[in-house]
């Protein structure tokens, strides 16, 4: 299970972490308070997580 804002959410088997340095991470390994993007499958499991870094949220906030 993986808290992401107000909604607690499963890891799907197989689910991916990529931390900010591009590393394939385990799930205690996410940093609390990260900006993150991820990517559900159709039964609402966690596909993949990215953890964002500073540029690459800057860059998001930039083109809304």
């Amino acid at each position: 299970m993986v808290q992401l804002g107000n909604e607690t959410l499963r890891l799907a088997p197989g689910g991916l972490i990529i931390d900010a340095n591009n590393r394939s991470v385990t799930h205690s390994q996410l940093p609390v308070g990260a900006d993150v993007l991820y990517r559900v499958d159709r039964n609402g499991e966690i596909l993949r997580i990215i953890v964002l870094t500073p540029q690459e949220q800057a860059r998001l906030d930039s083109s809304k």
